[in-house]
């Protein structure tokens, strides 16, 4: 496991509100989702991003405008979430770590597969991915700078 760390402050996790669960607990918030969730804010005056992204052929686009979100003044704390809370989400919260807060891609990547998040070996191809991106070119590019 990775050397232990504060918590998050600006970004938060978990899978797919359901009842009793709703984004209504989460005032000052912004849910960032990974599968259209918008009717489930109903009127609360949470902000909204869907992106679009595929557990099995994620993309670095897809890191940028995840990287640009979080990044800009006064949209935090952010609320990420998809179906499960695992995989899309584990692996753009693992980036966000890295590129933003500094962790080495392992620490991230052993957090997202064994942190508790309910992380399923079939996504192998998650971490190899992290391993690969070029996270000084992502960090350009969201216009990211340390």
């Amino acid at each position: 496991m990775p050397r232990a760390r504060a918590p998050v402050k600006i970004l938060s996790r978990k899978a797919s509100s359901t009842p009793g669960n709703s984004f209504q607990s989460a005032e000052g918030e912004s849910p960032l989702s990974f599968h259209s969730d918008r009717d489930k804010i109903g009127d609360t005056t949470l902000a909204y991003e869907h992106i679009h992204m595929k557990a099995w052929h994620p993309e670095e686009k897809e890191v940028v405008r995840f990287l640009r979100i979080v990044a800009t003044p006064g949209r935090t704390p952010v609320l990420v979430h998809c179906q499960h809370g695992a995989k899309r989400t584990g692996a753009l919260c693992a980036i966000y770590r890295i590129a933003v807060e500094g962790w080495s891609k392992e620490e991230a990547i052993t957090e997202m597969v064994a942190g508790g998040f309910g992380y399923h070996d079939t996504w192998i191809n998650l971490p190899r991915w992290i391993r690969t991106l070029d996270i000084d070119q992502v960090r350009d590019e969201a216009g990211i700078t340390l």
